[in-house]
């Protein structure tokens, strides 16, 4: 009886050997396959970087009117540069005039209607 209990006990530990190969086997071969997907997840990755850098710069390429000076956008529609931007960007503009364009454009305005020259204190 004790022979057989030793040759039963002698093939589980034979059968459970070749477990612990054939799963050490099978983590070594997920442990390359792991390394593999790491590497070619990196490689994509720098992959999709670069295109997405590349539409950054195509998208920076802006239609814009020779004359108004509005922007086309994805849809085809003109917009004020200003509102192209905000949407874009979230960005918020005040509008003011430059001394340049007040010279040029709205001082004869005011001259025309009769208006003097702001106050010193009024900045341009």
């Amino acid at each position: 009886y004790n022979e057989v209990l030793v040759r039963k006990l002698e093939e589980k530990n034979t059968e459970l050997e070749q477990s612990i190969k054939a799963l050490q086997k099978a983590h070594d071969s997920i442990a390359e396959l792991n390394v593999d997907l790491e590497r070619r997840v990196r490689e994509r990755t720098a992959e999709l970087q670069a295109a997405l850098d590349n539409v950054k710069k195509l998208s920076a390429l802006l239609p814009i009117c020779s004359y108004c000076k509005n922007i086309r956008d994805e849809k085809d529609y003109w917009r004020q540069v200003d509102e192209y931007i905000n949407r874009h960007t979230g960005t918020q503009f005040s509008h003011s005039v430059c001394p340049t364009c007040y010279v040029k454009h709205v001082q004869p305005l005011l001259d025309e209607m009769g208006i003097g020259k702001p106050d010193k204190g009024v900045q341009l």
